[in-house]
């Protein structure tokens, strides 16, 4: 998975599913969740974008703490050697 899909599925999941009252939600959001995490391991960079959106959603008043900024999406390498 590219980096730039790997921060699109990042910032569409509900990082906040395990509030819900919903068990559908709940475990839609434990799958998508554990695959986040398994593919966090591919690189480090993939691991780099996932710490950060997990940092992020996990920051604010919410939280007591200061708000992170929202983690920037990688630029898409092009290959030039065409």
């Amino acid at each position: 998975m590219t980096l730039q899909d790997f921060y699109d599925k990042c910032a569409h999941h509900d990082w906040y599913y395990s509030y819900s009252d919903d068990h559908s939600v709940w475990k839609r959001g434990q799958a998508v969740g554990k695959e986040l995490e398994i593919i966090a391991t591919t690189s480090p960079e993939h691991k780099e974008i996932y710490d950060a959106w997990l940092a992020y959603v996990s920051s604010g008043s919410a939280f007591g703490t200061k708000r992170l900024p929202k983690p920037t999406r990688p630029e898409e390498v092009i290959d030039g050697s065409d």
